[in-house]
């Protein structure tokens, strides 16, 4: 792990391939502790399908194919051994959200994620964060589950099978964004601008 010298507010920002792992049984969420550790703090998981970490400046690709991502990583804490738990798209991305692995959360094939999977967004957003969900994969999309428990959600691939986005009570409407990532990009600056003071 390599970690450079602190400045500013913080932001963490986690890239896949990476994978949380927890015990079988989900996990209780103590609210004042989540927020003691996280006081200040930004949460940005950005998910790059099939990007190599061979082919990234800052893992010592030379090309300068990524000068954004190199200089984010010079400002940040850079981890230089992480694993994926399977290899695709959208059971790695169940377990990154659920901190289980595929045998337990169950999220392959064609299979979505189970209701009462506990998911990283419901504890932030129980700890005071503003939650949002941002999607142009169709394997990462509300369609399995992953959107779930979101304050705000934009996606590209929704489907009549998202049905406890469409069927719940109070659950937000799924914003529809194009495969262009500069899209993707200016639903996010657009969002950010309109938020109060706190964590997101």
């Amino acid at each position: 792990v390599r970690q450079a010298a602190p400045r500013g507010p913080r932001t963490i920002i986690s890239a896949q391939p990476l994978v949380l792992t927890a015990p079988v049984e989900l996990p209780q969420v103590r609210e004042p502790a989540l927020q003691g550790l996280a006081k200040g703090t930004n949460v940005i998981i950005c998910v790059l399908d099939a990007a190599r970490a061979d082919h990234i400046g800052c893992y010592g690709y030379p090309r300068g194919t990524t000068p954004s991502i190199d200089q984010l990583a010079a400002e940040s804490l850079l981890f230089e051994r992480h694993y994926t738990d399977y290899p695709q798209t959208k059971t790695s991305t169940a377990s990154l959200f659920t901190s289980r692995h595929a045998d337990t959360h169950l999220a392959t094939e064609m299979s979505a994620l189970a209701d009462d999977s506990f998911l990283i967004q419901r504890g932030f957003a129980r700890a005071g964060f503003k939650t949002i969900y941002l999607s142009a994969s169709e394997w990462a999309s509300p369609n399995w589950g992953f959107a779930d428990g979101f304050d705000t959600i934009y996606s590209s691939s929704v489907t009549g099978t998202s049905r406890r986005l469409h069927g719940s009570p109070g659950a937000p409407l799924v914003q529809r964004l194009s495969h262009d990532p500069a899209d993707l990009l200016a639903a996010f600056r657009g969002w950010l601008d309109q938020q109060p003071q706190g964590p997101f």
